[in-house]
């Protein structure tokens, strides 16, 4: 009884406190007035990289890292399309296809895009901003706990996976518009791929093209 209540005050606090140190927001401060005529809005791959100390043979490969930046763009264009067709947006997502066309179209692979400004992708999508970021990986998936665990290993072992963070720029003016960074926390026997839809979820609820944004 004493070990549930206590962890129950342990996932209240670092729950309270752990949250603000998970994600951080920026919106510009004029987003507003820089966005009035926006009516597409482009999402390009998210570049993958693996931060690990893990043995080098352990490693994923590029062929892996290549796959996972595709991966993660096709949820984040999944998940917003989404929200566009429950009309929350007040932006059209290009779609995943026209956006992978264009950019073969133009030779724009992960090593170009990297090197390619905000206001060039934007042209070549034919878009008025475009989303870029990525994504830096410290596990691929964690096992569920074992039953010898400590209540203080189970709350506050190795807590996450990584970190993704994305950006949005402007076509116009290439500034800056919104830039959110959320880090992939542990959740036991879950897959990379199931934590990065709930933080595609958790990032909506701060998306600027939200009609009626929320807290």
């Amino acid at each position: 009884m004493k070990r549930i209540f206590w962890k129950s005050i342990l996932v209240f606090c670092l729950g309270f406190f752990g949250v603000q140190a998970q994600k951080k927001a920026f919106t510009h401060p004029e987003f507003d007035s820089l966005q009035h005529d926006h009516q597409t809005l482009a999402i390009v791959p998210i570049p993958t990289q693996w931060n690990s100390t893990e043995r080098p043979d352990s490693l994923p490969d590029a062929s892996f890292l290549t796959a996972q930046a595709y991966k993660t763009q096709e949820i984040l264009i999944d998940y917003f399309e989404k929200s566009r067709k429950g009309k929350n947006l007040s932006i059209d997502i290009l779609p995943l296809d026209i956006t992978r066309d264009r950019l073969v179209a133009e030779g724009i692979d992960l090593n170009a895009l990297v090197l390619t400004s905000p206001k060039k992708l934007c042209a070549v999508l034919n878009v008025d901003a475009v989303v870029l970021g990525n994504l830096r990986l410290e596990a691929l998936q964690f096992p569920r706990l074992s039953q010898e665990s400590s209540l203080w290993d189970e709350l506050t072992g190795k807590d996450f996976v990584g970190t993704l963070a994305l950006k949005i720029s402007d076509r116009t003016s290439g500034r800056l518009l919104w830039k959110y960074t959320q880090i992939l926390a542990k959740n036991n026997g879950r897959t990379l791929e199931q934590i990065l839809v709930d933080v595609s979820k958790k990032m909506g609820r701060k998306f600027p093209y939200l009609k009626t944004p929320t807290n």
